[in-house]
């Protein structure tokens, strides 16, 4: 059971569920469907994305969550995005992150947190 349930990503044997309600991450287990885990963040998830290693979120407040198999969480110093809008996107390689804002009409390519 998920309140405000917004995007998904897969990442090995879980499925993270980002919830807007509460600011929350939810780690599924692919197999039985049991909750191994859940994360609260600073700010409402607005995006997701998995690299083979961390789980990226882009926030609401414009900053991006870098989250680890162990579920900590580093955020970036600063906002990508002035805000984020819904319409933004996060891509992440075994390199980079990749940022699109909406609002400021910006796309941003960054070393890894």
């Amino acid at each position: 059971n998920f309140s405000g349930p917004k995007f998904l990503a897969s990442a090995g044997n879980y499925i993270w569920v980002a919830s807007t309600s509460g600011s929350k991450l939810t780690k599924v287990n692919k197999s039985d469907g049991t909750v191994a885990s859940t994360v609260t963040l600073t700010s409402s998830p607005d995006e997701t994305a998995f690299d083979g290693t961390y789980l990226w979120v882009l926030l609401t407040n414009g900053k991006i969550a870098r989250v680890d198999s162990s579920d900590a969480v580093t955020y970036s110093s600063s906002a990508i995005c002035a805000t984020a809008s819904g319409n933004d996107v996060i891509s992440a390689s075994s390199q980079y992150v990749v940022v699109s804002c909406w609002n400021g009409n910006s796309f941003y390519v960054i070393d890894k947190l």
